[in-house]
This record gives C-alpha cells, sequence and structure tokens, in this order.
C-alpha cells in the first residue's frame, strides 16, 4: 500500500462508524461508502442479506446520500442522520434496507427558530 493509504486507513476510527458483520465476522474488515438513495448500493445490500453468511467480513459503513445537502438531498440526508444516530445503528442500518425506512423517533427535529420581531419601537 502507499503512504497515503496506509495513513488514511490507520486514522480511520471504526468505533463510530456503523458495524455491520456477515457470517462469522471473520478476520476481513471493509469500509463500506454507501448511499441511501443510490441503486446499486440497495443491490449490493440485498445481495448480502441473501448471500452474507458465506461472506464471514465485518463491514464498517460510512453512510451518505448522493444528494447536495440542500432542497430535496435534506430528507436524505436525515434519513442518513437519524440511522447513524440510532441507539443500535448496525440495526437501524439493516432495518433501513429492509424496510426502505427508518423511525422518525430515532432523531427529532430540532425547536423551531424564533423569529425576531419586525415592529422596532418608536423613539420618543
Amino acid at each position: 500500500m502507499g503512504d497515503l493509504q496506509q495513513e488514511v486507513i490507520a486514522a480511520i476510527d471504526y468505533d463510530k462508524l456503523i458495524k455491520v458483520s456477515y457470517g462469522d465476522g471473520g478476520g476481513r474488515k471493509m469500509v463500506l461508502f454507501s448511499a441511501v438513495d443510490c441503486g446499486f448500493c440497495q443491490r449490493f445490500e440485498q445481495d448480502l442479506m441473501k448471500k452474507g453468511s458465506g461472506v464471514n467480513t465485518t463491514f464498517y459503513v460510512v453512510p451518505m446520500s448522493l444528494q447536495a445537502f440542500s432542497g430535496a438531498g435534506v430528507a436524505k440526508w436525515q434519513t442518513v442522520s437519524r440511522i447513524w444516530c440510532a441507539d443500535n445503528s448496525s440495526a437501524a442500518w439493516r432495518k433501513y434496507w429492509t424496510r426502505r425506512r427508518t423511525m422518525s423517533t430515532i432523531h427529532s427535529s430540532p425547536p423551531p427558530r424564533r423569529r425576531a420581531s419586525s415592529r422596532r419601537r418608536k423613539s420618543r
């Protein structure tokens, strides 16, 4: 491996990623970048669920979206957040790919911002 590649791999904090094991988990560790709105990722996850017992690998998933974090893409990134921030992110990841939805109660939305009053006091 190149020096940069070794440096990047050594810097990965696996505890912060979603850990999903197939088979007995094996000795292999793979980092998997997977988008919740990617058709190929969906097929890959479905194949792993069907044939995963023979894979014997632990995947450390970096969930993401193919959408920008604005406009319509915000909903996809909220899905990513619900999965990653779930109490059991591994179970949430598998549930998402099984049912293609997340529990909205896992990650509640922040309270609405207060709007500053547009009326100004008149000086006397």
